[in-house]
Order: structure tokens, then C-alpha cells, then sequence
């Protein structure tokens, strides 16, 4: 029978030890063996922490992914105030990429989420890449300097708002500044000519529907128009002849589609048209060569009212990509 090492036996009960060190009767380990096991795991610890922190990394990354996506509220300080948005953020999105930046206005008493289902901007924004944002005014109205809603009776900044608005996006997002849109609907409308006008130095083009450039307080008020722009802005208007609420043909309150596409025309200097195409639903006209490739498109539905048409925000994305600032 041979030797057998001391060390093989249990200082406790004098039983043989097994290959870990641990007494294979009364289960003790010696130091020697907790001290080993101690140095493995140690080494073993070196190897799954840096793991365990680069799964933590990519879930983090993983998460942020899934919320720079899709649909969802924002909000930010703005004048001493908490100003919301609804923002779209296309599955398409790659932050190495500059991307458009449409900017979709409610109506009086609208909503985002409102405005988002009535436009169908957001179905679009996925299929075509862009990200869109659906602001909330205050009060549910906007700020046009005449008319109706808390914004023009409390004098809120709506100027500012989105121009902070655009500066945030771009801070978050890869968005091309010559590529910023605006479309909005009867007082959101109004505000998108607004827009264009005082912030021409941002904005590449804007779609009003339902909208005008100026207007009264009341009856017997002093009119009230946008100020003149300081660069070319590309517009397409889409009014409907029946519109009961923003007349076409202009009222008592509010100028007329023509009024409001004429300033354009002028502040553009397009120098052709108009070319005018008829249809059994629609009047188009277009003045183009304004400066820097600048156009005034307008679509007059014969039997539209005071609503989006079906056709709008397809014809108003296409008019988009093929106008942006330039110079």
C-alpha cells in the first residue's frame, strides 16, 4: 500500500479530503482549499464584471433606442411655461443621416393627438422618413394676432415657441435646417403664414389649409397681416370655395385666399404664372420662378369646406421635397 500525502486527510475527523479540499465524511474544508476557491472565483469575477457591465451598456443603449422611436409626448420650458409636443421619430431614423422636420399645426380647440389622426402626417412621416412633431397650443389656439383663442388674448409667444421648438429638435435630433416645414390647419393655418414670414430664415416651406394671412380682432378693429419676410418661403394653400368659417373669398374678419397668396406671390417674386389647372374637385395655380426656385402653388376645392382635404397631406410631403432652402 502506498504513502498518502497529509494533506489529503481532514484535520477534523482524519477522513479523507476529495479534490476541492472538502472532507468526504464530515464535509469541512480546509483553509488551504477555501483559499483557492477564493482565488478562482476572484478570477472568474474579473471575467463576468466587465460581461455583466456590457450587457447593462447595450440594454441602456437598447432602451433609448426603442424611446427615440415611434410616437410620444415631449415638453419644455418656454417662457416660465411647460409647452408640450407630440413627436414621430420614423423606425427609419439613423442618426448618421440629416433628416426633414415637418411641424404640423392644430385648429382652434384642436389637439395634437387630434390634428396627428385628422392628417394622417405621422403614416406618412414612416413611409417617407421624415420625423414630424404636432405642437399644443396654448389654450388649444395659437397666437395669429387677430381672431380668436386664449393664445392671441394672453399674448403667448407662439413665434418664440417654435423657433425654441426647432432649436431643441436639432439639438436631439440629426435634422436638416433646410429642410424644416410647417403645415397647419384654420388657426393653425394662420400660424404657419406667420411662421413663414418670421422665422423665413428657418423655415423652407409651409402648407396653411384653411387658413389666411390676416384678419381683425372684431368687426370694427384695425386688419392685422403678417410682417414682411426676410427670404423667399415656398407656400402650397389649400382652401375650400364653400369654407363658411375662413371665407374664400374673404369677410368682415379675415382676408381673402387671393389677398393671402397675392403677398406671396409678390414677396417670392415669382416671375411665371399663374399656370392653372382645373379638375372636377380642384382649381390649381402655380407661380414658380420665385427667387432661390421659390413657388406659390394654390388648391381650391369647388366643393370643399372648412376641413383637411383627403389629398392635402400627400400633395403638401411632395411640395415639401422638392422645395428646400436655398442660399
Amino acid at each position: 500500500m502506498g504513502l498518502v500525502r497529509i494533506d489529503k486527510y481532514c484535520p477534523k475527523c482524519g477522513s479523507l479530503l476529495d479534490e476541492d479540499g472538502k472532507c468526504t465524511r464530515c464535509g469541512m474544508m480546509t483553509y488551504e482549499a477555501k483559499r483557492m476557491k477564493g482565488v478562482k472565483l476572484t478570477k472568474r469575477m474579473k471575467v463576468l464584471i466587465p460581461i455583466v457591465f456590457l450587457m447593462a451598456a447595450f440594454a441602456t443603449i437598447f432602451a433609448l433606442t426603442k424611446l427615440m422611436h415611434g410616437s410620444y409626448f415631449e415638453s419644455m420650458n418656454f417662457a416660465d411655461m411647460e409647452r408640450r409636443y407630440l413627436l414621430n421619430v420614423p423606425q427609419s431614423y439613423d442618426s448618421t443621416m440629416l433628416v426633414p422636420l415637418v411641424i404640423v399645426l392644430h385648429g382652434l380647440s384642436g389637439t395634437p393627438r387630434g390634428i396627428e389622426a385628422y392628417t394622417g402626417f405621422t403614416a406618412k412621416s414612416e413611409a417617407e422618413g421624415f420625423i414630424v412633431t404636432y405642437p399644443e397650443g396654448y389654450g388649444n389656439s395659437w397666437n395669429v394676432q387677430f381672431g380668436l383663442g386664449a393664445a392671441f388674448t394672453d399674448n403667448i409667444d407662439d413665434v418664440g415657441f417654435i423657433r425654441a421648438l426647432i432649436d431643441s429638435l436639432q439639438e436631439k435630433f440629426a435634422i436638416d435646417g433646410n429642410r424644416v416645414y410647417v403645415a397647419g390647419h384654420s388657426n393653425g393655418a394662420m400660424l404657419a403664414y406667420r411662421l413663414a414670414a418670421e422665422l423665413s430664415d428657418r423655415i423652407a416651406a409651409v402648407a396653411p389649409v384653411a387658413g389666411t394671412i390676416g384678419g381683425r380682432a372684431a368687426f370694427n378693429s384695425y386688419l392685422i397681416t403678417i410682417q414682411e419676410p426676410t427670404q423667399p418661403v415656398s407656400i402650397i394653400a389649400f382652401h375650400g370655395l364653400r369654407d363658411n368659417a375662413v371665407p374664400y373669398n374673404g369677410s368682415q374678419i379675415y382676408l381673402s385666399v387671393d389677398e393671402s397668396v397675392s403677398f406671396w406671390v409678390e414677396h417670392d417674386e415669382c416671375s411665371e404664372g399663374p399656370l392653372i389647372e382645373v379638375s372636377e374637385e380642384t382649381i390649381k395655380k402655380i407661380y414658380g420662378g420665385g427667387v432661390d426656385g421659390t413657388e406659390v402653388v394654390l388648391y381650391a376645392f369647388i366643393n370643399g369646406g372648412h376641413e383637411w382635404p383627403s389629398s392635402a397631406t400627400d400633395e403638401a410631403w411632395e411640395f415639401f421635397e422638392s422645395h428646400p432652402k436655398k442660399g
